[in-house]
């Protein structure tokens, strides 16, 4: 269908060649962005946190298709019900697709495998990275929401970590520390758990993925990490 919606947004951005959303329950929860020139495609899950932080923050604003739109999308005829999987804009038109069914057999996400994941207890890894703020204090804090790519070895070690966005500071420096297991950070000791790698499988696979660590108004902290592997490469 002709569409406009998005067109400033894919001209800003000019090495997008288009924007795909993928929906669940006729809401949005996926966002994948197509490059002219280069693989891979960039995934965003919409049900995570650091995902809709870095994908603002980085890109910007994109429209939705909604409920009211779906049942004005001129479906086949003799397709029946049809339930919204995921809509492509390309600055002038947008594609949709969808699926006729049982609402529960309908799946728009279609993930590759397991993501890379922590072994031990996440929210352990947290209450470190939590003690160590208390003790330099909250005012060294520069951006109270980070976010790491990195990937995981056969030997469940957390390598090349960067931070691809938020300002590097004290804060920063000890949420990597943590991440990355790296011993004693001030007092607190943290025993070592290590990490899985991302699989499909049947074999790991080295994928890029994000790590989100926010600092809390009330001073906790929460490090999100990828529910699905949709990629291969970075992210």
């Amino acid at each position: 269908m002709p569409d406009t919606a998005n067109r400033f947004f894919l001209t800003k951005h000019d090495s997008l060649k288009s924007v795909t959303v993928g929906y669940k329950e006729n809401q949005p929860h996926m966002i994948v962005l197509i490059l002219k020139d280069t693989m891979p495609r960039k995934y965003f899950d919409l049900r995570l946190e650091g995902d809709r932080y870095f994908f603002s923050r980085k890109y910007g604003a994109i429209q939705y298709l909604n409920v009211e739109h779906n049942n004005q999308i001129p479906w086949p005829k003799n397709s029946g019900d049809v339930i919204l999987t995921a809509t492509t804009f390309d600055g002038d038109s947008v594609v949709c697709f969808g699926m006729s069914g049982p609402p529960d057999l309908l799946r728009a996400d279609r993930s590759l495998g397991t993501p890379m994941h922590y072994r031990g207890d996440l929210n352990a890894l947290a209450r470190r990275i939590e003690q160590n703020i208390w003790r330099i204090g909250v005012g060294s804090v520069v951006d109270s929401a980070l976010v790491f790519e990195g990937t995981v070895t056969e030997e469940y070690e957390l390598k090349d970590l960067r931070l691809v966005l938020g300002e590097k500071s004290v804060f920063s420096d000890l949420a990597a520390h943590v991440l990355l297991e790296q011993g004693d950070f001030e007092f607190v000791s943290l025993p070592k758990a290590g990490w899985y790698p991302a699989t499909n499988r049947i074999r790991v696979l080295k994928a890029r993925s994000r790590i989100f660590v926010k600092l809390e108004q009330d001073g906790s902290v929460t490090i999100e990490t990828p529910r699905n592997l949709w990629s291969t490469g970075g992210n």
